[in-house]
């Protein structure tokens, strides 16, 4: 995506770890290949992970994503302003579990979703999870900071007035097509993911550091 009026620099990913059944199906290929560790992302590259596996991808600004087992996204939108510092990044997750750690951004105007079937997510420094076992409804629980989260419509595109903002230590769910549900606090099943959380803000923080 470019930004109009501004230089468009090189925003990539970096596969930084896995374990397990890892694939990447790069665009316009039709065969999808083994990953390898700190493997470039590029705009459009589809990741899949089998059960008992996951993927760790650094994303160029310093947030840290982990695709759980029985997961795949697509990295459909990276994008960078060399003057402005300008971020905008986004991921689909067509199904399974995505864990985020995303850095504080530089400029007020950067943005990082996270679109599935039944939502768009926007972030600012924070620590979340989004999971969707099928398209019919997709569970957000924010661990820190906060979420806005919005339904979409039959077009895919967000229903009008429809975003509420999650905070640390509540989440929301939404059907599709419909709006999300009031915000509540974290249930148990989300919470069975703290954990992990913990662990990726651990990783996080070592990695902006050797950026």
């Amino acid at each position: 995506m470019s930004i109009c009026g501004a230089e468009e620099d090189s925003f990539s990913a970096t596969l930084t770890d896995y374990d397990g059944e890892v694939s990447i199906l790069k665009p316009g290929e039709e065969v999808w290949l083994p990953v390898e560790k700190d493997m470039p992302l590029e705009e459009n590259d589809r990741i899949k992970t089998d059960s008992f596996s996951f993927a760790e991808i650094l994303i160029d600004d310093g947030s840290l994503v982990t695709v759980e087992q029985n997961s795949e996204i697509i990295l459909s939108e990276l994008s960078a302003d060399s003057g402005t510092k300008k971020i905008e990044a986004a991921i689909f997750l067509a199904f399974g579990r995505l864990i985020s750690n995303i850095a504080e951004f530089m400029h007020r105007e950067s943005r990082y979703d996270v679109h599935t079937t039944t939502l768009v997510a926007g972030v600012r420094g924070t620590e979340f999870v989004i999971e969707t076992a099928d398209a019919e409804e997709t569970d957000v629980g924010v661990f820190k900071g906060k979420v806005a989260v919005g339904g979409v419509d039959y077009d895919g595109k967000l229903i009008k007035e429809s975003e509420v903002l999650v905070t640390a230590g509540n989440q929301t769910s939404v059907q599709k097509h419909r709006r999300p549900l009031p915000p509540f606090a974290l249930k148990k099943k989300m919470l069975l993911h703290k954990e992990r959380v913990l662990f990726l803000r651990k990783k996080a923080i070592e990695r902006r550091r050797n950026l």
